[in-house]
C-alpha cells in the first residue's frame, strides 16, 4: 500500500505494487486491453478532444508502433490508454466507488491435509508460474533487471527464483515457469539464468513485454530523440500481461498445452510462492482471477 493510503475500514484508496495472484487463462478475452477504469473526478480536456487525437493515433502513433512489429492487441491496448489520457483520466479509483469484498475465506479454511497425489499432478500439469521481470533496477543503481539485484548470500533474486522452481520441481511436482520480460531485461535474465538454472530457460520460458512509445507532455505526440531512438520507447508495465500473451501467440500455446491456471507475482517478491492449497482453491471455484 502506498504511505496514507488506509482509510476508514482499511478499505485501500491506492495501492501500489502487484503482491500475487491467480488468473484463468480461457478468461482472457476480446482484444486483451485492460479494463477502463475511470475515476469520478476525471477531467476532459487537453485540447484534443472532438476527434484530434484520432488523427494523432492513427496518423501517427499506430504506424510507428507498426513499423516495430507490434501486435495489434498491443496497438489496442495502447490506444484505450492513450484516449484516457487525452480524456485527463487519472486512472485511479476512488475509495467511495468501491465496497469491501464480503466472504472471503481464511486460509485456514481452504488448507486440506493431505491433497492427492493424483489431484496434486493434474492441477500442476494445467498450471504456470509466471514471474513479472520487466523492470530495470536504475533506482538502485542497477542497469539491468532488477531481479539481478544480489538480495542474501551474495545470490540476487533470479537466482532464489531459480533455486525455489528447482526444489517446487524436485519435492511437489513438476510445473511450468515463466517470465514475463521487457526488452530491456530479456537478454540479461536469459544469460542468468542459463547460469544458475539452464532447464528453466526452456521452449516458452518467457514472453516479452511489448513497448510503446513515449509520449510529448505538451502536444500529445509521440515523443523524438534522434540522438538515441531506442529512449523514445518504453515498456508499458505489469498491465501488459494480458496483451502480451495474446499477441505473442504464447497464450494460445500455453492453452494448445491444456494450461488453464496461471499463477502471477513480482520477481521481487520471493515469498509469493505457488501454495498447493491456495491453488486447489482456486481450481474448484468459478472464479476467472
Amino acid at each position: 500500500h502506498t504511505p496514507g493510503a488506509l482509510r476508514g475500514g482499511g478499505i485501500a484508496e491506492k495501492v501500489g505494487g502487484f503482491v500475487g495472484g491467480f488468473l484463468r487463462t480461457d478468461s482472457f478475452g476480446g482484444d486483451m486491453t485492460s479494463p477502463n477504469l475511470v475515476a469520478p473526478e476525471a477531467k476532459v480536456g487537453l485540447g484534443l478532444r472532438g476527434g484530434g487525437e484520432d488523427v494523432i493515433f492513427d496518423g501517427e502513433i499506430r504506424p510507428l508502433m507498426q513499423a516495430e512489429g507490434l501486435s495489434e492487441a498491443a496497438i489496442k491496448a495502447f490506444q484505450q490508454n492513450y484516449e484516457a489520457l487525452v480524456r485527463g483520466d487519472d486512472g485511479m479509483i476512488s475509495e467511495r466507488a468501491i465496497s469491501p469484498a464480503g466472504d472471503l475465506p481464511s486460509l485456514a479454511d481452504v488448507v486440506k491435509a493431505n491433497l492427492p497425489e493424483d489431484q496434486i499432478k493434474k492441477m500442476l500439469e494445467q498450471t504456470v508460474v509466471l514471474k513479472l521481470n520487466g523492470g530495470l533496477g536504475t533506482g538502485m543503481g542497477l542497469e539491468q533487471a532488477k531481479s539481478l539485484l544480489q538480495v542474501k548470500n551474495g545470490e540476487s533474486f533470479l537466482a532464489i527464483i531459480a533455486k525455489q522452481v528447482m526444489a517446487f520441481r524436485a519435492t511437489l511436482g513438476n510445473v511450468r515457469v515463466m517470465f514475463m520480460n521487457s526488452f530491456s531485461t530479456s537478454a540479461d535474465t536469459k544469460v542468468a539464468l542459463s547460469a544458475v538454472s539452464p532447464e528453466i530457460v526452456a521452449d516458452g520460458w518467457e514472453v516479452v513485454q511489448n513497448k510503446v512509445p513515449k509520449i510529448q507532455a505538451d502536444t500529445l505526440r509521440p515523443a523524438k530523440l534522434p540522438g538515441n531512438p531506442t529512449k523514445e520507447w518504453c515498456p508499458p508495465g505489469h498491465g501488459d500481461l494480458y496483451p502480451s500473451l495474446a499477441g505473442s501467440g504464447e497464450l494460445k500455446k500455453l492453452l494448445d498445452a491444456g494450461v488453464k491456471y496461471m499463477f502471477v507475482s513480482n520477481a521481487d517478491n520471493l515469498g509469493a510462492t505457488l501454495d498447493l492449497n491456495l491453488l486447489a482453491f482456486f481450481v474448484e471455484s468459478d472464479k476467472s482471477f
